[in-house]
């Protein structure tokens, strides 16, 4: 992630969806990874992660995103 990172904000991203695990370990250490990552480098870039609790409700998410950037 830490090269990808900023090469994804380069390229103009802003969000990722997060599909959460299950469990509760899983849960927390896709959080920490995503968030650690990210405020290491706030002063270069920040990328918001939404967290979804499944594949298909993320994949709603990320269309609602896209709809409301092509309306701004």
């Amino acid at each position: 992630m830490s090269e990808w990172n900023p090469r994804a904000f380069r390229a103009g991203v802003r969000e990722v969806s997060v599909v959460q695990a299950e469990n509760v370990i899983g849960k927390l250490a896709t959080q920490d990874v995503r968030a650690a990552n990210t405020m290491a480098h706030r002063n270069q870039y920040e990328i918001y992660s939404a967290y979804y609790p499944s594949l298909k409700a993320a994949k709603q998410g990320a269309r609602q995103a896209l709809q409301q950037q092509t309306l701004q």
